[in-house]
């Protein structure tokens, strides 16, 4: 492939519309509300867990973990963050994003000391690839060049967690967990913005309609009578010192315009793409707040 990539481009075939790049997965995030709230409650409940050092050569954890200075650091990951703050926001960009990349700082001075960890928005950064993505010999070889916004980063000091999903388009950054739900988030986009114009702009609820008829057929209302109607239709209500029945010499039926909500089922179709997509992220469905007839009992298990 070609020595240097843009990183919009790396991730997702372009068939996609939705999550083909981490800018629009960002306005996914904003946008599509069950997407950050079942993220969040997935952090949440990471965040619960309790964190322990492991020898990866031995594979056994380490003993009094607080003396080492990466457990430290992650307890007061940066000046604006506690640790339960970092672990929340790092699961939810890596399970949104496929990836979260973090910066690491050092004093002046120091070049093997980190004196903080701060979490970069995916969709700011921009990363040129070295090409030796199957012959790189350190990590650093990954990269040409690290941009965060237009400032130049540090390879050696960008930290970047990765996801379990496949790596298909690309062999440096994994997948989304999104972008398989494409068409779901679509479908829920469209659900919540049809149910918001309904309710915006419900124009008329119905219709009173002429049915006097002679000999001849339909008598049809001049201008002025229908007029005179709809002026007199406007003292009928159910508030104080208005008429609650309506009197009238036109021979008039109701025809009603409006469509209820419950007959389009839109929210049984939310609920049913909200389970799709719970089941893609990886938290039960059942123990978010609108999970269904799960008894307490079961949610607390």
């Amino acid at each position: 492939g070609p020595a240097f990539h843009n990183f919009n481009n790396l991730l997702t075939p372009t068939n996609w519309t939705l999550c083909d790049n981490p800018a629009n997965i960002a306005k996914v995030l904003s946008e599509i509300p069950p997407v950050s709230y079942i993220l969040y409650q997935k952090a949440r409940a990471f965040s619960n867990g309790k964190l322990v050092v492991t020898d990866l050569a031995k594979d056994m954890p380490l003993e009094d973990i607080t003396k080492f200075e990466h457990y430290k650091l992650l307890q007061t990951p940066n000046v604006r963050q506690s640790d339960i703050q970092f672990r929340i926001q790092v699961l939810m960009n890596i399970q949104s994003y496929g990836f979260c990349p973090v910066l690491k700082t050092r004093p002046a001075g120091f070049k093997k000391t980190i004196s903080g960890l701060y979490i970069l928005s995916p969709e700011l950064c921009d990363f040129q690839l070295t090409g030796k993505q199957m012959s790189q010999t350190s990590y650093s070889d990954l990269f040409k060049e690290i941009k965060y916004g237009n400032t130049k980063l540090p390879i050696e000091d960008v930290y970047i967690f990765t996801d379990l999903t496949p790596y298909s388009g690309s062999n440096v950054f994994p997948d989304s967990r999104l972008l398989a739900q494409s068409k779901v988030l679509t479908i829920i986009k469209n659900n919540y913005n049809a149910r918001a114009s309904i309710m915006a702009n419900r124009g008329a609820l119905g219709a009173w309609v002429n049915t006097a008829t002679d000999s001849v057929g339909l008598v049809p209302m001049t201008d002025e009578e229908r007029k005179t109607v709809q002026n007199d239709l406007r003292r009928y209500n159910l508030t104080d010192g208005e008429y609650t029945a309506i009197v009238t010499d036109k021979a008039l039926k109701w025809e009603s315009m409006s469509y209820p909500i419950k007959d389009l089922m839109m929210t049984e179709q939310e609920v049913h793409d909200i389970k799709t997509l719970a089941s893609a992220i990886g938290y039960p469905y059942q123990m978010l707040a609108h999970g269904g007839d799960t008894t307490f009992n079961n949610q607390n298990e």
